[in-house]
């Protein structure tokens, strides 16, 4: 009989209820309504035929920040030249909270703690180049698939790395489907890839008037 080797991807060890920690459990549970908040699908008010959302979460299963990002004309810009063709994004994100246990009212945030954004990828220096560079994201790890000498019917598990910070990645197409990624900051990957767009949006974030998560 041939012994299994071990198959799960860390990402879905790590997204899964059956594996969170009691820790993790007890904290996203209990009064820590501000977490629904970070729903990116929501930031604007309609989808757009090209829609991208992102949402990093801590080691800890907290939410970091959540990026929506729509590509074409909106409403109020729809007359522009070349609207169709310009980016737009909006973001949200918590306040650096402490690492390991400890759960409570701390962890109990209001919208007051919490800063609301929008940039223009177009334009905001360096952005769409970074933001182009999803095409060439490794989408499976390069390693897995060049496992080394499995037997066949052998199963593969990359055991997770717990408490290292995530990433879900959701991109829509209208009328072409969906593509999802749930897993770590890692380079060349679209959780590296995530991090780096974030990076360069950095100094573009403005206030917005856009009717906030919490409305």
């Amino acid at each position: 009989m041939i012994r299994a080797v071990a198959l799960a991807l860390a990402m879905a060890l790590m997204s899964s209820p059956a594996h969170a920690d009691p820790v993790m459990a007890a904290r996203v549970d209990g009064p820590t309504s501000w977490i629904d908040w970070f729903t990116p699908s929501e930031f604007f008010d309609r989808t757009q035929l090209r829609n991208i959302t992102i949402r990093r979460e801590d080691g800890w299963g907290r939410p970091v920040w959540a990026i929506a990002i729509q590509g074409g004309c909106r409403t109020d810009d729809a007359n522009l030249d070349g609207c169709a063709h310009r980016w737009f994004a909006r973001m949200l994100r918590a306040p650096d909270l402490p690492r390991g246990v400890g759960i409570g009212s701390e962890f109990d945030l209001t919208s007051d703690d919490l800063e609301w954004r929008e940039a223009e990828l177009n334009a905001c220096p360096g952005a769409i180049d970074v933001f182009s560079q999803l095409e060439s994201a490794h989408w499976v790890a390069p390693e897995m698939l060049r496992w080394p000498d499995l037997p066949p019917g052998s199963t593969i598990v990359a055991h997770p790395r717990f408490h290292h910070p995530i990433v879900d990645i959701t991109i829509s197409y209208s009328g072409r489907g969906t593509t999802r990624f749930s897993g770590y900051l890692d380079e060349g990957g679209p959780g590296g890839w995530a991090h780096y767009l974030a990076a360069a949006l950095e100094p573009c974030w403005r206030p917005t008037q856009a009717p906030p998560p919490w409305r």
